[in-house]
């Protein structure tokens, strides 16, 4: 309520870990449930769907490049994902075949640094 009185811009602090802002103009306010809105990004088939596609997706110009000699790494950049548990779950159910990617990383551009024993950049692959 507070995002939407204030405006497009404001920031609105949950807790010293956490806080919203407002970034696009609405008429109406809309109430979301996290679980059923920016929370299904968190964890379960919708989020592993997109790390599988991800991962497809690049699988071939990363065995390219270790064919010339070069170690590969895929980037997953993240802002609202929480955690990256439900990711790790999925390639340890279904572990990558073939040499690429030989790294995985995790990028969450919503850490704020000191807070919640998360880090800005975790390997989740291997393990």
């Amino acid at each position: 309520m507070q995002c939407h009185r204030g405006g497009v811009g404001v920031e609105v602090p949950v807790d010293e870990a956490v806080s919203l802002h407002y970034v696009f103009d609405q008429r109406d306010l809309q109430v979301v449930s996290m679980r059923g809105g920016p929370g299904e990004w968190e964890g379960g088939p919708e989020s592993q769907a997109r790390l599988r596609e991800a991962i497809e997706s690049k699988t071939t110009t990363m065995a390219r490049a270790g064919a010339t000699g070069y170690q590969t790494h895929l980037v997953m950049v993240h802002s609202i994902l929480g955690s990256t548990h439900s990711w790790r779950e999925y390639l340890a159910e279904n572990p990558l075949e073939g040499p690429h990617p030989q790294h995985i990383w995790a990028v969450d551009l919503d850490v704020r640094l000191g807070t919640q024993g998360r880090e800005l950049a975790e390997q989740i692959w291997p393990r």
